[in-house]
């Protein structure tokens, strides 16, 4: 080992002594293995927000007493709706559409 390589190698093991987060690796096992122990622990009921809604209450569904005037009034609000006047264009970026009439026989081509 040329000196120039030891004194890079006695630097950097120099640095991470020095270093606060340098441990060994049975310090840095037992510290994932709390941390993991800590992270994957559940809060006890008692200590949940009470902002955060109630997820085990079934939604309010609105009660249809009478089936048939329902769907009667759904469908004159639905063909109520006027269609637009004028067609929407293609969406960016699509390409032109074709539209092939073959209800015309074409001729056929000379040679």
């Amino acid at each position: 080992m040329t000196d120039q390589a030891k004194q890079n190698t006695d630097l950097i093991t120099e640095m991470i002594a020095r270093s606060p987060a340098a441990q060994t690796r049975e310090q840095a096992l037992a510290s994932i293995k709390a941390r993991r122990a800590r992270l994957l622990a559940r809060p006890p009921v008692e200590s949940r927000h009470d902002d955060e809604p109630d997820l085990t209450r079934p939604e309010p569904m609105p009660i249809i007493d009478d089936p048939d005037a329902f769907a009667a009034g759904f469908w004159t609000r639905f063909n109520s709706k006027e269609p637009p006047s004028t067609p929407r264009p293609p969406p960016r970026g699509s390409k032109p559409r074709i539209v092939v009439d073959n209800t015309k026989p074409q001729p056929p081509r000379k040679r």
